[in-house]
């Protein structure tokens, strides 16, 4: 498959240009008006080429380090939302730090069995934590790298209309059951390609307040649920795909 080779050859890239996984790492981008020089002291100079040049592909914007306009988490379901802004945000500001605010400290993602079988030496199920805040942030920084993925559409998210919700006795958690899918285009490669694939499944998220009085919810707990009758892939198998 292509996007096997595709990400093969963007770990390989990652392990000798440093950009992506490490806070500290700087990257060579083209400089726009609101780039920030001390974050990218070695951006590229000059205009954006002209449109179907074999170098307008080559070297992306640096991202601005605007904020995304997110809702106040004082609902769970501002939160679910947040987390759809961030990932359909344009590439430039996509805000790795905003999307790990909606996330509490003691998060976990717990894949599909299945995808913990496919990929054993990614979830190791002698752990009870097969997937903790910082593997998240990790695979964060790669998934809303603007120079990895270049849209994001999520076709299916939370609707209160139509999903369950679940309510903790003390009302300190919530758990929101839905299904899920989301269509992701990889940035053009050197020949114009793009790679295009969809995820889809079922989420169980969970949320969590410290008080009902001025609560600020973070999501505590997703559990993915593969779609068995689908060729598309889930949550938990791109997880595995994008931090290895």
């Amino acid at each position: 498959m292509r996007v096997v080779g595709y990400l093969l050859a963007f770990c390989l890239w990652l392990e000798f240009s440093g950009c992506g996984l490490d806070d500290s790492a700087q990257t060579s981008c083209r400089c726009t008006d609101e780039t920030n020089l001390a974050d990218f002291p070695d951006c590229v100079p000059g205009s954006r080429p002209t449109p179907g040049s074999p170098f307008s592909t080559q070297v992306a914007d640096c991202p601005s380090g605007q904020l995304l306009v997110l809702a106040e988490p004082s609902r769970p379901e501002f939160v679910l939302e947040n987390l759809r802004t961030v990932f359909e945000a344009r590439p430039q500001t996509r805000n790795v730090n905003q999307y790990m605010d909606q996330l509490a400290e003691d998060f976990k993602f717990i894949p599909d069995a299945s995808d913990v079988m496919l990929y054993p030496e990614v979830y190791d199920a002698r752990n009870d934590t097969l997937w903790n805040h910082e593997r998240e942030r990790r695979f964060a920084r790669v998934i809303l790298d603007p120079f990895v993925i270049q849209t994001v559409r999520f076709r299916r998210w939370y609707q209160s209309s139509l999903d369950e919700r679940l309510i903790s006795p003390e009302g300190l958690r919530q758990s929101y059951v839905f299904p899920y899918e989301v269509d992701f285009t990889s940035v053009p490669d050197e020949s114009g390609q793009v790679e295009e694939f969809t995820i889809e499944g079922r989420a169980e998220i969970s949320c969590i307040t410290p008080t009902l009085q001025n609560p600020v919810w973070t999501v505590q707990e997703w559990v993915d649920v593969r779609d068995s009758e689908s060729a598309n892939r889930s949550w938990g198998e791109i997880r595995a795909e994008f931090l290895r």
